[in-house]
């Protein structure tokens, strides 16, 4: 692990890269029942536009897992950030062909996975001592991204404008990127100064190993599997099963993204060390509730309202994962945020796949109702790693217990 001096240029550019990756993966969530229309698919293929750009994000994800280093940051977040911009441009251009744009959406997920997981591992090594708070801001932009894409969705769908257009909006949102990673200049400001006790090499090695490793990552496997479900169908639910104008699930989908970024906001002033477990094990066990009525009640206001108080017990997790992630591995920070990152793609591939053929078989309005179960397991990864942490003195007094 390495001390790095602060750099304002890196950091907001970090924010702005965060944002458009937040509004391509928040899109797509809106975007599954117009293509899906467009398309005139059934609705047991309804999630691949998801499924495949998470098979692209879990590629991305193993990359940075294994290759990520800061010092190579200009070059990763350059590159891929270009290979984004040229993936959206060709879903836009070739979009009557659904497999085509099913290719350059798992391409796109590539892209974002390195410059998200990029971002994330780099965050998380040059500020150790507000990893929670700082990871919170980050995803901050990410959550706005996922606010303005659906919202941006909601008006050209109300405009009965194509929703492929969007697609060529994210990728002229996206051409700056590029040009902010690739100066020289920011990157010369920071330095690497070798920490007094560095981790031996076998490490990396052991960590497959230890049980809290595999625990933490099932807790963030379940934790994104639940994010999904909620930031993609619930537009779908709306409109299938509720009945409500494609503009109106869209709505649902970028109300839940607004009131993850309020929750971060407000939250990276409260997350510390000390309380993150609480905070974590306390949102799953509420959203258990939250999502269920939210599904359940046919009242649109208090639907609405359930959304909401969901969206923002959601808010924190993601990051807050990480950072404990971070707390408990600090010396392989780059390879346990990228494998986190992997194991919650994993999730978010497998939720839309599964869910698609049971609504299929079931009907959605039943299977919908899985999705308070995931939060649960989620909360019982949790509280097992709390345990694990806390159980013994040695984890009482000490936070590198991954070690």
């Amino acid at each position: 692990m390495k001390k790095t001096t602060s750099n304002s240029f890196l950091t907001i550019a970090s924010f702005v890269g965060m944002m458009t990756i937040g509004m391509t993966y928040g899109s797509l969530g809106a975007l599954l029942v117009p293509i899906a229309q467009f398309f005139h698919t059934k609705l047991i293929s309804v999630g691949y536009p998801m499924v495949f750009f998470s098979l692209g994000f879990l590629v991305g994800t193993l990359l940075v897992s294994v290759a990520w280093q800061i010092r190579r940051a200009r070059l990763f977040l350059t590159f891929f950030s270009s290979i984004n911009i040229f993936a959206l441009l060709f879903i836009y251009a070739i979009h009557p062909n659904l497999n085509v744009v099913l290719i350059f959406l798992l391409i796109s997920g590539m892209a974002s996975a390195v410059i998200h997981s990029g971002l994330d591992s780099f965050f998380a090594e040059i500020y150790p001592k507000n990893r929670a708070k700082m990871l919170n801001i980050l995803h901050v932009f990410f959550g706005l991204g996922g606010f303005l894409g659906p919202f941006v969705i909601s008006l050209i769908l109300s405009a009965n404008i194509s929703w492929y257009l969007i697609f060529l909006l994210m990728a002229l949102l996206s051409i700056p990127l590029p040009l902010l990673y690739s100066r020289k200049s920011p990157y010369q400001n920071l330095e690497f100064v070798p920490m007094e006790k560095e981790a031996p090499r076998s490490a990396a090695k052991t960590i497959f190993f230890k049980p809290l490793f595999w625990i933490t990552m099932g807790s963030m496997f379940f934790y994104v599997a639940t994010e999904t479900a909620m930031t993609s169908w619930t537009s779908v639910f709306l409109t299938e099963v509720r009945q409500f104008y494609p503009a109106v699930g869209s709505f649902g989908v970028s109300l839940v993204w607004l009131t993850i970024i309020l929750g971060r906001v407000f939250f990276s002033r409260y997350l510390k060390f000390h309380n993150l477990s609480f905070f974590l094990i306390i949102s799953s066990l509420l959203n258990i509730f939250f999502i269920f009525m939210f599904f359940f009640l046919k009242q649109i206001e208090m639907e609405f309202l359930f959304l909401i108080i969901s969206g923002l017990l959601l808010s924190f997790m993601y990051p807050g994962l990480l950072a404990q992630g971070g707390d408990l591995f600090p010396y392989q920070i780059g390879y346990v945020i990228g494998a986190m990152g992997a194991s919650g793609t994993i999730g978010s591939i497998i939720t839309p796949w599964i869910l698609g053929p049971l609504s299929e078989k079931f009907s959605m309005a039943r299977i919908v109702f899985l999705l308070p179960v995931l939060s649960l397991i989620t909360a019982l990864f949790l509280i097992t790693i709390h345990r694990f942490r806390y159980s013994t003195y040695n984890s009482a007094i000490n936070p590198q217990i991954g070690q």
